[in-house]
């Protein structure tokens, strides 16, 4: 912890992309190994997780996960998608 109450931007944080989606702070973690797919996505200011788990090794876990976090964030912020 930053003892001056300040915080710094990272890229990346023990495996986790930090990055803005929509204006909107996310923590992300994808991957793909085996013939999985999964997507990690976490949306701290929002109090909201997405997580997606897949043994389909066409499957787009990446575009799942922003597909609902569209829904999710438009359904926060009071507008009907």
């Amino acid at each position: 912890a930053d003892p001056s109450g300040e915080r710094e931007s990272i890229d990346y944080a023990k495996g986790w992309e930090a990055d803005t989606y929509h204006g909107t702070a996310r923590l992300s973690a994808f991957g793909a190994a085996g013939g999985k797919r999964d997507a990690f996505v976490r949306f701290p200011e929002k109090h909201a997780a997405i997580i997606i788990l897949t043994n389909d090794e066409t499957a787009d876990a990446r575009g799942m996960a922003e597909k609902i976090a569209d829904r999710l964030l438009s359904a926060k912020a009071g507008t009907k998608h």
